[in-house]
């Protein structure tokens, strides 16, 4: 069985798509920043899958005093 696959461009989430999931969490508890997505066209006629990108970042930890690296919730 032979699945071509073909991936268009990156696509940006818009802001607004991001704020709707970010709402629930607080202000200085928004990590993602920014997304992209790709839907791939499968020629099988399966079902698609995407690939989704995320920009995190955080100015500084919320769990304990400065350690100078993150930890494995950060």
């Amino acid at each position: 069985m032979t699945v071509q696959q073909t991936l268009p461009t990156m696509e940006e989430v818009s802001q607004e798509l991001l704020d709707t999931f970010l709402a629930p969490y607080k202000e200085h508890c928004r990590y993602l920043k920014r997304a992209q997505f790709q839907s791939p066209v499968i020629s099988t006629g399966r079902e698609q899958s995407w690939l989704i990108n995320g920009d995190f970042a955080i100015p500084e930890s919320c769990y304990i005093d400065d350690t100078g690296h993150f930890n494995s919730v950060e």
